[in-house]
């Protein structure tokens, strides 16, 4: 038997009769067989297909073999072939891009003006994606934007959705005056420094630790005269804080399960947060999932008034 060959399957009255319309059709076979009363088998090479098919139109190709035969195989296919390459090549392109925005606040105003941002830096429906870089950064500049509106901003993308998470900023208190000195109520290293009255002992980007004096309410002069001044105002400071929490969940999803798991964390810092104060950093130490318990660990560096009297 030829190389290129398709195997048939024929129902038919009577065998001598089908023998006699192939030699009539003078179409070539061989290993010809009978499978039961009324069906038989053969093959034939693959250049007979349309005369077999006129002739049996019933009969079906059980097997093909041979390179021709598959070459002939991807010709007829070949619609297919090029509508999965497409369908493939679109749905890299639609994953490759954003095509939702979702911002996670009840406040419209603001969320309007964080839209409004974000276009700015080319974060919109319909463009690539942007690298995790790219998006930090875009955070920060967003956040820096609308600071007197907002505490707290994140940027996240999932699939092709871009998620916008932010707190409203909270009235600030009055800056109470007070009469003592102020001290360190934690280390960090001074950021800012927001004082209207006192004797200020420290300067900003210096490290402190916990009961440093920060502010005296005495003031020496020339004279080696005690002057009492109270203190009035707060020191900020970068701070670093590590928040531990360990809980069951529901969710099965890996991102959305961690994505619970910091958003917990992140409020049990954020309760311990003024409205002048904010989270600048975050590192992950320790994330597991297991039987459905999770844990995670995260340090975070805090931007928080430090000055306390005792």
């Amino acid at each position: 038997m030829k190389k290129f060959y398709d195997r048939y399957q024929i129902s038919f009255f009577g065998e001598l009769h089908l023998l006699d319309r192939l030699r009539i059709s003078n179409i070539p076979f061989s290993n010809f067989h009978k499978i039961d009363d009324y069906t038989y088998i053969f093959e034939s090479s693959f250049l007979n297909r349309k005369k077999i098919k006129k002739l049996f139109p019933s009969s079906k190709i059980i097997k093909s073999r041979g390179f021709l035969s598959f070459f002939r195989f991807l010709i007829i296919e070949k619609v297919t072939l090029i509508s999965i390459i497409i369908s493939s090549c679109f749905f890299i392109f639609l994953s490759s891009k954003i095509w939702d925005i979702k911002v996670k606040g009840n406040y419209q105003e603001i969320n309007n003006s964080i839209i409004k941002e974000l276009k700015t830096y080319n974060l919109k429906k319909g463009v690539l994606k942007p690298s995790f870089n790219y998006l930090k950064e875009t955070e920060n500049k967003v956040y820096n934007s609308l600071e007197e509106d907002i505490e707290w901003l994140e940027l996240s993308l999932s699939g092709s959705v871009l998620y916008v998470n932010y707190v409203k900023r909270r009235t600030a208190p009055n800056i109470k005056e007070t009469k003592g000195k102020l001290y360190a109520s934690k280390d960090g290293v001074i950021s800012k420094i927001n004082i209207l009255k006192g004797n200020v002992l420290v300067k900003e980007n210096q490290f402190v630790r916990k009961g440093e004096l920060l502010v005296d309410d005495i003031l020496v002069n020339t004279n080696n005269e005690e002057i009492y001044l109270g203190t009035s105002g707060e020191v900020f400071a970068y701070t670093w804080y590590i928040v531990e929490v360990n809980y069951q969940t529901k969710l099965e999803d890996s991102l959305d399960i961690f994505n619970e798991a910091r958003d917990q964390s992140l409020e049990k810092i954020r309760l311990e947060l003024s409205p002048n104060e904010r989270i600048i950093k975050e590192n992950v130490l320790h994330y597991n999932v297991n039987d459905n318990i999770i844990s995670i660990k995260i340090h975070f560096t805090l931007y928080e008034s430090i000055g306390e009297e005792i």
